[in-house]
């Protein structure tokens, strides 16, 4: 099976009007129920706007791959899109891209939607075969893009095709108040602690910051005393604008590398209580896989 046999014309959309990623699914979502692929536009819509944005795999400098599955899907198929101007990943990210692909499929088909996100993204971040796509005027221009529409689904998928690049981080000399505002604005659970070199020393998740800064806000506005000798010594001079996250951050992290398969990483998925993994080549960070997006491509929303 090859890319062609997904993307059928109909389901390219030249133009894409759309400022969002979830903006241009949506839209996309349109085209499987008029080509038959999909019976409940309202159903993929939904899932789709379950789905955080960050979970998105971007390729390239101007695509991002979105997949989704559902009882209402036919068959695996794929959607492509290419908009006029550069859509956000969400409303207040800083990451952009004019291409956008969907690839939708039944609740059984884990395998073929991993092989089908695996090829979109590789193909994709080829530079040649993404101005092929973004200079194409029509659906049939993409259609006559044969090194895209002949690329085979491969069949095996490691980590490095389904992770997510220039990953967040913060120094060790973050504090954990700049550190908690990062991770609630981009929504992160956990967020690793690296150098200017990526090197990666550890990681702070919500726990942490909740177990250290929660007795020094309670003492703060109710003015009562922490009641354990661990939460009192964390409270008497805690101060979460002037603690470095090198101080409380867990430095036993578990890195994998883009080389390993998705399939022995889920494995590590279940054994290991971490939200996210660094991904790591030669110590030096590159991506990100986290536990819900793994869950999400392995086993649908």
């Amino acid at each position: 099976m090859n890319l062609r046999d997904l993307l059928a014309p109909e389901r390219i959309v030249i133009p894409l009007p759309a400022k969002t990623l979830h903006d241009a699914a949506e839209q996309l979502i349109g085209s499987f129920v008029e080509t038959g692929q999909a019976s409940d536009a309202s159903k993929l819509v939904a899932l789709v706007n379950e789905t955080p944005a960050e979970e998105a795999v971007k390729v390239g400098g101007e695509a991002f791959i979105l997949q989704v599955r559902s009882a209402s899907v036919d068959s695996v198929s794929a959607a492509l899109g290419v908009a006029p101007e550069p859509m956000r990943l969400e409303q207040e990210s800083d990451q952009s891209a004019r291409i956008v692909v969907l690839v939708a499929a039944p609740q059984k088909e884990t395998s073929t939607v991993l092989q089908a996100v695996t090829a979109f993204a590789r193909v994709l971040s080829q530079q040649e075969v993404s101005d092929a796509v973004l200079a194409s005027e029509s659906a049939d221009d993409v259609q006559n893009i044969p090194e895209l529409m002949k690329v085979e689904l491969p069949s095996s998928v490691f980590v490095g095709d389904v992770m997510r690049r220039r990953p967040r981080f913060v120094h060790p000399e973050t504090t954990l108040a700049e550190a908690a505002r990062v991770m609630t604005r981009h929504h992160l659970r956990s967020i690793p602690v690296a150098t200017d070199d990526g090197e990666v020393l550890g990681m702070v998740r919500n726990q942490d910051l909740l177990r250290r800064a929660l007795p020094h806000y309670l003492k703060q506005v109710s003015g009562s005393e922490p009641q354990s000798d661990e939460v009192e010594n964390a409270g008497e001079s805690f101060d979460p604008a002037s603690v470095p996250v090198r101080d409380v951050m867990d430095r036993s992290v578990l890195c994998v590398s883009e080389d390993q398969t998705l399939a022995d990483v889920a494995s590590l998925m279940v054994d290991k209580d971490s939200d996210q993994f660094p991904v790591v080549r030669e110590g030096v960070l590159v991506g990100m896989l986290s536990r819900g997006g793994i869950v999400r491509l392995l086993f649908g929303p």
